[in-house]
């Protein structure tokens, strides 16, 4: 399917922090998909695993119908009332301190969203440890300092570092051991061509 003709929203993307509401913005720009981005704040107040579900109790996530009306630049596709060729991605650290190795696996699995109305549609994307050490080892540099990294990302995610979303997803490829990135750039692959 052309750019052009993709009206409709093939995915929501919910951001653990700043640093992924940067990499999901760049996504956006890079793909020119009309993917919607959802963070605390626009990332400067994380979300964590531990407080998903209740996040996903929100009145966005109700039902289908809120879901399509708080989606703000696009629409979502309901035939036969399930959505088609839409997900829900949740890019999420594993690093919290509180986080048992039983909770990482449900996360991960996808088994802590299975009571949830909306669970076929919930892809979790992890970062083992954090978005900073996948990116470390992705471009082979020294992890940003927290003050700094802002700026980093926003200079590393921009259309000179990544001009196709090949280029984005031949960078991920390299951290397919700490992430499952490439998984939701090789999903809007398929859309962006």
């Amino acid at each position: 399917m052309g750019r052009n003709k993709m009206i409709y929203c093939p995915c929501l993307i919910i951001c653990h922090g700043k640093s992924e509401y940067i990499f999901a913005s760049f996504l956006r720009l890079l793909t020119r998909l009309p993917i919607e981005v959802l963070a605390d704040k626009k990332g400067t107040k994380s979300i964590q695993i531990t407080s998903l579900l209740k996040y996903f109790n929100n009145s966005i996530f109700r039902n289908q119908t809120s879901i399509k009306r708080s989606l703000k630049s696009s629409e979502i596709k309901i035939n036969h009332g399930k959505f088609m060729n839409f997900r829900i991605f949740t890019i999420m650290d594993v690093d919290e301190p509180e986080l048992t190795v039983q909770m990482i696996n449900d996360y991960k699995s996808g088994t802590m969203f299975k009571n949830l109305w909306l669970s076929e549609y919930i892809t979790p994307i992890y970062n083992q440890d954090n978005f900073d050490s996948v990116i470390s080892a992705c471009s082979c540099t020294e992890k940003a300092k927290s003050k700094d990294k802002i700026a980093v990302y926003s200079k590393l995610f921009q259309r000179s570092m990544f001009t196709t979303i090949e280029d984005l997803i031949s960078f991920l490829e390299k951290s397919k051991s700490k992430s499952n990135m490439v998984d939701l750039v090789k999903y809007l692959s398929h859309y962006a061509q």
